[in-house]
């Protein structure tokens, strides 16, 4: 592997994957559909998995063509309501200036917004908030009439821990199967809503956008979230440590190649949010990984550590080896 291409850069939960396979692997044995699925559908949605998804958050759902759609579809509604300035907390997702002037709304981070982005914790830098801040946030929010879209794909435990209280906050929340259990090409997102309008909106999105979501993918991931919730499976545990014994490893590197902060391995998320020391050369490394500038914070670069162990480990040792 040391003189093989290693890619930090991609937002993909590879470590995550992994572990579900390790976990659940003999659930694909096992996965058997129907030929019903293949046939085109009228309705957007496949009813078993919309009824899991409704009884498990006691709300509406949108299932969405992954986490961006949902975005979009998020994103669409505040235009056509007309709350166009929205708040985000920078470092952010680099697609998302780009999605946003898609739907002609305005990206601020001052305090002339009506309304609001929350990721939480948040794509790239970990950044989180507890359960008593996010619904402090929530009833600032809410007095102020200002809607609330919750980014929560990254908010369980594969990346907090278990002594956090998970809280799904404000008026739309947004997940995605692919963070959840690292199967992207699944394509399979939802929203959360409460507001009946909101509902209908993002309905109508949908109902532009696309004839619907693959409902072979559908079957899959309703059989991926039941049989993750049925199992006493540590699946979520392996994860979080999984991701923690991987910031232990880069931990060790020197700061005359990477700055790390000090509570480095107790951070949460799926990234390392690292300033290059004098001696960090991704190019002699053989190594690729995101500028932050990409996502409004230049300086600084993004390490995926969802990566498999050894790959983390074969970066370790290259930048020990300069």
């Amino acid at each position: 592997m040391s003189h093989e291409l290693l890619d930090l850069s991609i937002g993909e939960p590879h470590l995550i994957r992994d572990l579900f396979y390790s976990s659940y692997g003999d659930l694909f044995k096992n996965i058997k559909l129907s030929d019903k699925n293949w046939d085109y559908h009228n309705s957007l949605n496949y009813k078993p998995l919309l009824n899991f998804l409704q009884n498990k958050h006691k709300s509406n759902v949108v299932i969405t063509n992954g986490a961006k759609q949902a975005l979009n579809a998020c994103f669409y509604l505040l235009n056509k309501i007309n709350k166009k300035n929205i708040f985000l907390r920078t470092p952010c997702w680099s697609l998302i200036p780009p999605l946003l002037n898609h739907h002609n709304l305005n990206l601020t981070a001052s305090k002339d917004y009506n309304s609001y982005l929350l990721m939480n914790p948040n794509n790239p830098d970990g950044h989180f908030l507890n359960k008593q801040q996010c619904l402090n946030l929530e009833q600032e929010l809410k007095d102020k009439n200002i809607p609330l879209i919750h980014d929560a794909v990254y908010n369980n435990y594969c990346y907090i821990p278990k002594t956090e209280e998970l809280v799904n906050t404000g008026d739309m929340q947004v997940f995605s199967l692919s963070k959840m259990f690292g199967f992207s090409s699944l394509r399979v997102g939802y929203v959360v809503v409460k507001d009946l309008e909101y509902f209908k909106i993002l309905n109508n999105y949908m109902e532009l956008s696309t004839s619907g979501v693959s409902h072979v993918s559908q079957d899959i991931a309703l059989k991926l979230l039941i049989y993750n919730n049925n199992s006493a499976s540590r699946f979520s545990d392996n994860c979080f440590y999984g991701l923690r014994y991987n910031r232990k490893m880069l931990s060790t590197v020197l700061n005359d190649i990477l700055e790390i902060p000090d509570n480095f391995i107790d951070q949460y998320g799926m990234f390392a949010w690292l300033k290059p020391g004098k001696h960090f050369d991704a190019g002699r490394l053989n190594v690729k990984i995101c500028d932050g500038e990409q996502f409004g914070e230049p300086g600084k670069i993004r390490i995926n550590l969802a990566q498999s162990h050894d790959v983390i480990k074969e970066f370790v040792e290259r930048l020990k080896r300069g």
